[in-house]
């Protein structure tokens, strides 16, 4: 009689399947390490991280405005909502008007994407009635103008363009 020498332990079958089991959870974690690593490169950051700050100061700020729009300020410009524009340089004008005597004015034209800060630009300007060369890429663009007069009065204007 012949006796046969069994070994204990798993079954070729199950030794494939564990394998490939293992093969297949060690590429998810391969793969998600990729992932998790392309998403922190391209990340973007808070639109504005001094939230808390800005949101102190909203009444006063909703006061300013107010008081602007009751002494008559406005801006008026030669870009308009929905405007189309090719890619080239926009020569942007605005004028601030007012029913009030203007002393002092500072102010701030912001093109930025919509949704996003990665492309940004903020340009200062020191005068009711400016001209400026703006350069946006292809796409929809906000242009953002902030005029502080007299130190207290405050009026905005935002316009959204598109670029092809």
């Amino acid at each position: 009689m012949q006796t046969v020498n069994e070994t204990p332990g798993l079954s070729r079958s199950m030794k494939n399947a564990f394998w490939m089991i293992g093969t297949f959870l060690t590429a998810a974690v391969i793969w998600l390490g990729c992932f998790v690593r392309i998403a922190v490169a391209h990340s973007e950051p808070a639109i504005d991280n001094r939230f808390f700050e800005r949101g102190k100061s909203y009444n006063d700020r909703f006061r300013s405005l107010e008081e602007g729009r009751a002494a008559g300020l406005r801006i008026e410009s030669n870009l308009s909502n929905g405007q189309s524009f090719q890619i080239h340089p926009i020569q942007a004008t605005f004028q601030l008007k007012a029913n009030v005597p203007i002393q002092q004015v500072h102010g701030t034209v912001v093109l930025e994407r919509a949704s996003t800060s990665r492309d940004r630009q903020v340009i200062p300007i020191e005068s009711g009635n400016t001209t400026i060369a703006l350069a946006p890429d292809k796409g929809l663009w906000d242009v953002r103008l902030e005029y502080t007069v007299n130190e207290s009065l405050v009026v905005h204007r935002n316009i959204r363009i598109t670029v092809q």
